[in-house]
């Protein structure tokens, strides 16, 4: 009654045990290694906020004195300065753009990495139910 498939099936499920350990151990290791990306990006986040906060601020000032400008040499050097700092304003608010888009693949990848072991222990119960269902003398 112990036939191939049989066999087969119980070593699938001995594998797969033995397998899930360092699996699991992996994405343990990982949460940290996720968690101080998560942190060193919301940190650069709010460094490069700082940097748009102050582009604005001169933007505007840049833009109410070319509204002041009387004269034409004036009004040159000030619309120099309001297409630098609305430039700067662009890259920075970029710059803003890509670190959330990076702290949510983190977020996703530490979402994984802590369920994925969860997931992974009921394949296990299911390869073992399995092998128990094949290995069934009679079946």
């Amino acid at each position: 009654w112990l036939s191939l498939d049989c066999l087969t099936a119980a070593n699938d499920a001995v594998k797969a045990q033995k397998t899930s350990i360092t699996t699991i151990a992996n994405f343990k290791a990982q949460l940290p290694v996720i968690d101080l990306g998560i942190t060193t990006e919301t940190a650069n986040k709010a460094e490069i906020q700082v940097k748009l906060d102050e582009a604005n601020k001169r933007l505007v000032a840049a833009q109410a004195k070319l509204a002041a400008a009387t004269t034409d040499a004036d009004k040159k050097i000030l619309t120099t300065a309001v297409g630098s700092w609305t430039s700067a304003t662009r890259a920075y608010a970029s710059k803003i753009r890509n670190i959330d888009i990076t702290i949510k693949k983190l977020e996703a990848a530490k979402l994984a990495a802590t369920n994925k072991p969860a997931e992974l222990a009921a394949n296990i119960a299911d390869a073992r139910e399995s092998a128990k269902l094949i290995c069934t003398k009679g079946f």
